[in-house]
């Protein structure tokens, strides 16, 4: 038995809209920066999520700055696990660092990351408009060589 048409049109109406909805959540993308940059103002941080490694410690911490005060900028902070491949060796914690409020000295760091959601957004509708450009050319192809077809066996004369 055939599903109903109706309900596959529903299905693709319902699938894409939930992917455009989600879509926004998407990738994220990260801005490597050196410290001086976000302790000189050039960087806008504040509001969003930086990553950084300390020099002390071999996990990878993220900050969501909620104030700057050059060269300090505070917030929450965690630190991720490392895996068993990356602990392997290292001294230190390895265990994940459960969320608390931080005071984090710039002028220890060389590098931080800044989150770019903006980017992320950018690139990931580009992807999805991309492959519905390419799925509705490749039907448009399938319906006009189908016509073709039918053209080319209504021409032939019948015996």
């Amino acid at each position: 038995m055939a599903p109903h048409p109706r309900c596959s049109r529903r299905f693709r109406a319902s699938s894409l809209l939930t992917l455009l909805l989600l879509m926004p959540t998407g990738c994220g993308f990260w801005r490597t920066v050196p410290a001086s940059s976000v302790t000189s103002g050039d960087v806008p941080v504040n509001g969003e999520e930086l990553r950084f490694r300390l020099p002390s410690d071999p996990r990878l911490w993220h900050l969501q700055v909620e104030r700057v005060e050059p060269p300090f900028v505070e917030g929450l902070a965690w630190a991720a696990a490392l895996t068993w491949s990356q602990a392997a060796g290292v001294e230190g914690s390895a265990d994940a660092a459960p969320p608390a409020q931080m005071r984090l000295d710039l002028r220890s760091l060389e590098l931080v990351e800044v989150e770019t959601p903006g980017r992320g957004l950018a690139v990931t509708s580009g992807i999805v408009l991309g492959v519905l450009a390419a799925v509705s050319a490749a039907v448009v192809l399938v319906v006009i060589n189908s016509l073709s077809l039918r053209r080319t066996a209504a021409d032939r004369p019948t015996p």
